[in-house]
């Protein structure tokens, strides 16, 4: 670390690689340094409002006791319906910022509704989903019209777009290539 600190030009090698389970096992109304590391990362992504793709103000709506401005993408009771438990649906990868009133107006409804539905044009649509750092592969994850196969696609998805997120912020890479 001395050498490191005393020359601008000094390397050093980051031999630890990070399991992507530890992302998808990360739950976000729990304080950990993954789930705190992760909000940090949706604050840097500059999230957006879905329907026109203005900023979204963070002072309040970022903060970790505030519950009412984190959206999980595929809604809880939708995914209830299917079986899918509070252990998946509670994840990370399934949580981004979304003012209280939009996250009223989408409800119980699948994301490729209410994704479909804001903003109208293709441009806005891929800035605000690259904004929350949410994947958009067509007919797959959010569009897929099969909520469990599409749910499994999209965590699997996200995960790896978060991976290489933190990457790219840390400038190293972080996470094992062993898993899929």
């Amino acid at each position: 670390m001395k050498r490191l600190a005393d020359s601008p030009t000094s390397h050093a090698s980051f031999r630890v690689k990070v399991r992507i389970h530890s992302l998808r096992g990360a739950e976000y109304g729990r304080p950990g340094p993954v789930s705190n590391a992760f909000f940090c990362l949706l604050r840097l992504a500059g999230p957006r409002y879905l329907d026109d793709g203005s900023r979204i103000p963070l002072g309040e709506t970022s903060s970790r006791r505030n519950s009412s401005d984190k959206h999980h993408i595929f809604p809880r009771a939708l995914l209830t319906r299917y079986d899918i438990g509070p252990d998946r649906f509670n994840s990370i990868l399934n949580i981004c910022y979304l003012v209280a009133s939009d996250n009223r107006s989408v409800g119980q409804r699948a994301p490729r509704n209410y994704f479909a539905d804001v903003p109208k044009s293709k441009r806005a649509q891929t800035l605000s989903l690259r904004s929350h750092l949410i994947p958009s592969k067509k007919d797959r994850g959010i569009w897929d019209r099969s909520i469990k196969r599409g749910f499994r696609d999209f965590l699997r998805d996200r995960a790896w777009l978060l991976a290489r997120a933190f990457e790219k912020q840390a400038g190293v890479r972080l996470f094992d290539r062993s898993e899929s």
